[in-house]
């Protein structure tokens, strides 16, 4: 009797998934079981802006091809727009094109990444070849960008020939080429060259060519960062102070300062930089490292009213303010954000077209259909798809939302996390700050490294952990697996840097080899300012944030 009364309601779930699934994913079920052509051509009929119009179109032309109807085939090809197609048909629909001996240049012009090899074999303007070369250089495909370009004569050519030799390692040929190069772009990668032969001259010959002030700036910051990261404080301040007046010169001035124990310098610059902040981090960073310069001089009680000043902003520094503060970081009550009446009629949508298996196209849809999402509908989502419910909330709501709050820290996979937690003696709020930053709880994301899942591994490291600890990466995009990978690589960083968990996120980011070569302060806030990695320096920030936060929502 209980498995008739089982048997009943998995077929009553069954039956109202089916009933709740939009037509439109029905006939793609069915179309994909049968191949029948009239399905696919009723779908573009009658639901030609379906998120998934462009991979049944690359169906239809490859069932059209394999039975040997070419001219169908191509018909349906050329009208594909590949930049709406799923990511792993990218390489079948090229492929495609090619065996139907569709034409290269159109496709090289529209999709320079996908045609690569068509490089060479067909003629192009100038004005065509730097449009190839911009989207392949911002793809990094740097040699095909010098295959490109090479044999033109265009003056615009320089700095996308430039940086393609600095990318590829030509320094020599890097500088020969930017060094007469007109465009302002370029001098950052001169600048670079000329940091690391240590040829101060030259750079500042450089900079002397430069009327763009933006470009000038970030160029000064970076060279003062680096003499900064070398110890030459001197230097450091001289290319600081070339800066236009704003919150990074201020603020690195006061870095400087405090670094060298004159702290009442440091408070002077760092107070500036807050009257130049341009956002509420910001604020919040120029404040606390003014609290700091007072507390460090024994003038705490002065430095009081900005460490309250930094805990009213935002990001990292706000939330070591409040905790400093005793303040908590998250609200105990979000406000309702939902009437008790609401169903969430669209999350159950998604939920069943997720659940009929089209994972990506769940996705797309709900972004189709956000004008019809409620609250109730993003915070349902939630329970299935963490990643989409985060991006739905910004975009909808913004990130300062009782929408966003409520969902922007959950606690997926909790059984995998605890495993992994007591078995390599990490925190689980540690596994969950590392895994929000690295893929916002996609399972299936991969970076433009090559790192994957939900603890963005890398094939390398898969292969030394399975070495070390025995973990076997069959699928690296398993949750279970991705999630005791990356505890495990976690731990090994832990020990490496006996518990420093500054150096074992920085590590986390920039691998241990770079961080062993930096300068090692004592004081972790200064230790974290002095990274010379921009994304490194943000990371180790944002993770620390989230493990904050989960700290509190786990006490």
């Amino acid at each position: 009797m209980t498995f008739l009364i089982l048997l009943f309601y998995f077929f009553s779930a069954l039956s109202f998934s089916q009933t709740i699934l939009p037509e439109e994913y029905r006939l793609l079920s069915e179309y994909m079981k049968t191949k029948d052509e009239n399905i696919g051509k009723y779908l573009l009929e009658k639901y030609p802006d379906a998120v998934f119009s462009e991979d049944l179109k690359l169906m239809l032309s490859e069932n059209a091809y394999q039975r040997g109807d070419l001219e169908t085939a191509r018909n349906y090809l050329k009208s594909i727009n590949a930049n709406k197609l799923k990511p792993d048909l990218l390489d079948k629909y090229a492929q495609l094109w090619k065996d139907l001996s569709l034409d290269k240049k159109s496709a090289l012009l529209s999709y320079p990444v996908l045609f690569r090899d068509f490089i060479g074999s067909v003629k192009l303007t100038d004005n065509q070849a730097l449009q190839v070369a911009d989207k392949l250089l911002k793809s990094r495909h740097y040699r095909d960008v010098i295959k490109v370009l090479s044999d033109l004569k265009d003056e615009r050519v320089c700095y996308y020939l430039g940086v393609s030799y600095f990318r590829i390692g030509d320094e020599s040929r890097a500088e020969e080429i930017l060094s007469s190069c007109k465009d302002e772009r370029g001098y950052k990668y001169l600048a670079l060259i000329y940091l690391k032969r240590d040829e101060e001259d030259s750079l500042r010959d450089t900079l002397l060519k430069i009327r763009e002030t933006q470009i000038r700036d970030n160029i000064l910051l970076m060279v003062g960062r680096h003499y900064f990261q070398r110890g030459d404080y001197q230097r450091a301040k001289e290319f600081f102070s070339l800066m236009v007046d704003d919150h990074d010169k201020f603020f690195n001035l006061g870095l400087l300062s405090f670094v060298q124990k004159d702290y009442q310098d440091a408070l002077s610059y760092f107070i500036r930089a807050y009257y130049f902040a341009r956002n509420e981090a910001e604020s919040s960073k120029a404040c606390f490292w003014a609290y700091r310069s007072y507390a460090i001089q024994g003038k705490e009680d002065l430095g009081l009213k900005y460490l309250v000043m930094a805990s009213k902003g935002e990001g990292f520094y706000s939330a070591v303010a409040k905790i400093m503060s005793g303040e908590p970081l998250i609200s105990k009550s979000v406000r309702r954000v939902f009437s008790e009446g609401d169903t969430p009629v669209q999350a159950e949508i998604i939920k069943a077209i997720r659940s009929a298996g089209f994972y990506y196209y769940s996705r797309l849809e709900a972004f189709k259909r956000l004008g019809e999402l409620s609250p109730t509908d993003i915070i349902a989502i939630s329970q299935f798809d963490p990643f989409l419910s985060i991006r739905l909330a910004i975009r909808k709501y913004g990130s300062t939302s009782d929408v966003y709050k409520y969902v922007a820290f959950p606690l997926p996979y909790k059984q995998y996390v605890y495993r992994a937690s007591e078995r390599y003696g990490m925190a689980p709020e540690l596994i969950w700050a590392v895994m929000r930053q690295e893929s916002l709880f996609d399972p299936s994301a991969v970076s433009v490294s090559g790192a994957k899942g939900l603890m963005q591994i890398i094939d390398s490291t898969a292969r030394w952990l399975y070495k070390q600890v025995g973990i076997e990466p069959k699928n690296i995009f398993d949750p279970e697996t991705n999630i005791l990978l990356g505890s495990a690589y976690l731990r090994h960083l832990y020990d490496m840097w006996d518990g420093n968990l500054v150096k074992v996120l920085a590590s986390y980011n920039a691998g241990p080899n770079r961080v062993k070569s930096w300068t090692d302060y004592s004081d972790p806030y200064l230790f974290i300012e002095s990274i010379p990695f921009k994304e490194t320096r943000d990371y180790v920030m944002k993770v620390l944030y989230n493990y904050y936060v989960y700290a509190e929502l786990l006490k």
